[in-house]
């Protein structure tokens, strides 16, 4: 935590609630913690609309809002609200667990903390909030990184379903999630004899095989076994489509043959050597002449 101070927004109608919690605070030295106070939902909305706050704290019993559609009208908020900790007189832990589902970083009940661990929760809270806020900007980063793929990524499980795919497989074979790898991206009704991904299982290690798709076109698919944060084994496939790969390859095996004959059977004596004379080829003309 650096040392600029946390501004806290305290949404609270009782003002010896309001009072009890300035002085708790201050009584734990909570000097980086700059209390601004409320006593109604829509007055603390237009504070919270001119920024600057760093954390909430709500009570969910005010004047025209209730319980749960309190806590719902300060999520609502555009820019996305603060980290809110929820401190109430409501000891109910259904609703507490209700409060935290929602979006609520904790759930305090009043009374039952002191200005120590109050000014903490709402350090952690902040924190939570951060690494939340990281965690996301990662995983959006990852998922950017995926969807730019030219080549299709997906993962399928030892049972053959697949559990996730990339926009390249998505645009080819449509939205298979949960269905099975060999019967969207090969149109078999039974796994492939060659099933790189049950290599890769088998073997613990990247297996790689060519295939032809559903759609006609020719992959090469490399599957990586994993385990998912469950501990369950699963395989990562990258696909790319060989297709013109392929068919440059035969092209070229197809001139080769037709400059081989051309040469093997010219009328002409041809003989082909390096720059220090040694033959390298001659061609059967040149084999009856010499």
């Amino acid at each position: 935590m650096n040392d600029k101070a946390i501004k806290v927004l305290l949404i609270e109608d009782n003002p010896g609630d309001t009072r009890l919690i300035r002085e708790m605070l201050k009584e734990a030295g909570a000097a980086q913690l700059e209390l601004v106070c409320t006593d109604r939902l829509s007055t603390g909305l237009e504070r919270l609309a001119e920024g600057g706050i760093d954390v909430i704290l709500l009570d969910l019993e005010l004047p025209g809002s209730q319980g749960l559609d309190t806590l719902g009208k300060v999520l609502a908020e555009p820019p996305e609200a603060p980290v809110i900790v929820v401190l109430t007189g409501l000891d109910d832990e259904a609703l507490a667990i209700q409060a935290v589902r929602a979006g609520a970083q904790d759930y305090l009940v009043k009374g039952q903390v002191g200005g120590n661990l109050l000014a903490r929760a709402m350090h952690y809270a902040i924190e939570r909030k951060r690494a939340e806020e990281a965690l996301q900007t990662q995983r959006d980063k990852f998922e950017g990184i995926i969807a730019s793929l030219t080549d299709g990524l997906d993962i399928v499980s030892r049972d053959y379903r697949v559990h996730f795919q990339n926009k390249m497989l998505q645009d080819r074979f449509g939205d298979v999630i949960g269905k099975l790898c060999y019967e969207v991206y090969m149109a078999r009704e039974t796994p492939c004899e060659s099933c790189p991904m049950v290599k890769a299982i088998a073997t613990d290690s990247t297996q790689r095989l060519e295939l032809t798709g559903a759609d006609g076109r020719e992959y090469e698919v490399t599957s990586t076994p994993f385990q998912d944060i469950d501990g369950e084994t699963k395989v990562i496939e990258v696909v790319r489509d060989i297709t013109e790969r392929k068919w440059a390859e035969e092209v070229l095996r197809e001139n080769e043959e037709r400059y081989r004959q051309i040469f093997q059977f010219s009328p002409d004596s041809i003989v082909i050597h390096d720059m220090d004379m040694n033959i390298m080829a001659v061609n059967n003309k040149a084999v009856e002449k010499y």
